[in-house]
């Protein structure tokens, strides 16, 4: 495996000694996303916001080791799983309330009762 050594932008690059800088973990938005999805019936967000939080645990062990570049790939895999969650948990919420009101508006058109 071959690493790019562009990976990193120059504003990531502590300018004194040239060392990488700690990337955001994003575990809040991790909890977060986890703690919603707890509150939804999706299971799959509320896995991938455990596995979101997996991965900004893992951010601050590999930057330590100097794995910088598994530091940085872990801190977007937590940022992207923990989006998906929340997206999910929102398209589940808007089918929850929309298709209620969807299915009683056409039951009540077609007087079903």
């Amino acid at each position: 495996m071959q690493y790019n050594d562009n990976f990193y932008s120059d504003s990531e690059f502590d300018q004194l000694n040239s060392t990488p800088i700690l990337p955001n973990t994003h575990m809040p938005l991790a909890i977060i996303a986890t703690f919603i999805s707890c509150c939804s019936f999706n299971c799959l967000s509320l896995i991938l916001g455990i596995i979101a939080i997996v991965y900004a645990n893992q951010v601050k062990d590999k930057f330590i080791l100097q794995d910088y570049l598994g530091a940085k790939r872990s801190s977007q895999t937590a940022k992207i799983l923990s989006l998906i969650a929340i997206g999910l948990f929102a398209i589940g919420l808007i089918i929850n309330i929309i298709f209620p009101i969807f299915f009683n508006t056409i039951k009540g058109i077609l007087n079903l009762d």
